[in-house]
């Protein structure tokens, strides 16, 4: 079976999320692994969009997934960042 992956810019999230996918590994159903530089998360098409979430940015990377017909997302820091998607700065 082949999968496909939306590889985007870890920068599409906030300190604070980045902050919650180290700490939460199950967070709403999602099933996150910590890579060196990111986060695979798996799960797209199951997880819940409609309950409300804490993080709106993983959840906008979640819709664009689900609307690119992804199965998994990874969050690095060398992909490259999505028009319409807002780009934080954790500086």
């Amino acid at each position: 079976m082949i999968k496909k992956i939306l590889d985007i810019n870890g920068g599409h999230i906030s300190k604070e999320t980045s902050n919650t996918l180290s700490s939460e590994p199950e967070f709403v159903n999602l099933f996150i692994q910590e890579l060196d530089y990111g986060w695979m998360l798996s799960k797209c098409e199951d997880t819940d969009l409609d309950t409300d979430w804490r993080h709106n940015d993983l959840k906008e990377i979640m819709l664009k997934a689900r609307e690119l017909g992804c199965d998994y997302v990874i969050l690095d820091p060398d992909a490259e960042c999505f028009d319409g998607l807002e780009v934080y700065d954790w500086d």
